[in-house]
């Protein structure tokens, strides 16, 4: 008789979108946490992120009843925080580089480094570093490998934007 599918919001956490097949004549959701629906296509939210769970839906036309289930694990929406720093005279040894340490909401605690100098740099350059982190705003800690200069400031991460930082020493 059908299945259904789904797709994650991109712009909010837990969010889900359903799509019931066109074949059935009444739809029952039960999104396996505690609630229903009796929409074709309805759009549910759950609260706890992460968290897997069984959605099952039962369909029925003048044939009987077809039973699906899927597990399904609710997405934060995400963006992308980047920083890169612009420095002709460094990153000239593998001793030289700046280590970015990212802080946030929902336990984001991340490290990179970045390695090589970028002028003007978007996102997905050579030379970027990137974190994809549920949006919100976030805590950045910059710390230079050969002095231990060291920079601070926040970012805010939008869903689906990467967020471009350059790094200053």
């Amino acid at each position: 008789m059908g299945y259904f599918t789904y797709q994650h919001s991109q712009y909010y956490h837990g969010k889900i979108q359903f799509n019931g097949s066109s074949t059935a004549d009444a739809y029952l959701y039960d999104f396996g946490d505690g609630t229903t629906s009796s929409q074709k296509s309805p759009l549910h939210t759950y609260t706890n992120i992460g968290t897997p769970y069984t959605v099952k839906l039962t369909m029925t036309n003048s044939c009987g009843a077809t039973v699906y289930n899927e597990v399904i694990t609710p997405k934060y929406a995400t963006g992308n925080a980047a920083f890169y720093c612009y420095d002709d005279f460094f990153f000239n040894s593998s001793l030289e580089f700046i280590e970015v340490t990212l802080t946030g909401p929902y336990g984001v605690n991340m490290t990179d480094k970045i390695v090589g100098s970028q002028f003007l740099a978007s996102c997905y350059d050579t030379g970027v570093i990137r974190f994809e982190v549920p949006w919100g705003n976030y805590t950045y800690t910059a710390v230079k490998s050969t002095t231990g200069q060291t920079q601070t400031g926040t970012v805010e991460v939008l869903p689906t934007e990467c967020k471009v930082t350059q790094l200053i020493f």
